[in-house]
């Protein structure tokens, strides 16, 4: 999937996450086409000072809840960076397929996640700060 619009974050969302990135670029582990994604809406992210990201916009730390639109379920999690990551609590990784998704999106939008043997729509319900 190829970056289709601008993702907002946070200048500081952005400076860690960019960081990450290139890290993973160098090592190589920049293989999975979600984290290909999300490196290439970085280049193009619309970057908002921190305290003035819209409260619409999905950062890290906020808590999302979406809609499979393949299925219909409503579910939540709660975007974190990496070390913070904890399934039992509904904390989801950046890096990971359904964290790439939303980091940056916005309420009321459908977003593609690409999972490693399929892609789904979710349509992002509410985001919580």
């Amino acid at each position: 999937m190829t970056a289709t619009k601008n993702i907002h974050l946070s200048d500081t969302d952005y400076r860690k996450l960019a960081g990450i990135l290139a890290s993973m670029k160098r090592k190589g582990n920049l293989r999975a086409p979600h984290l290909r994604t999300l490196q290439e809406e970085l280049t193009s992210a619309v970057i908002v000072p921190e305290g003035e990201v819209p409260e619409e916009i999905v950062g890290m730390g906020s808590t999302v809840q979406y809609r499979n639109s393949l299925t219909g379920a409503v579910a939540s999690a709660t975007l974190v960076f990496p070390a913070e990551a904890d399934a039992d609590k509904g904390k989801v990784s950046v890096l990971a397929p359904l964290g790439a998704a939303l980091i940056g999106e916005t309420v009321n939008t459908e977003v593609r996640c690409l999972a490693p043997d399929s892609t789904w729509t979710m349509e992002i319900l509410s985001v919580e700060h």
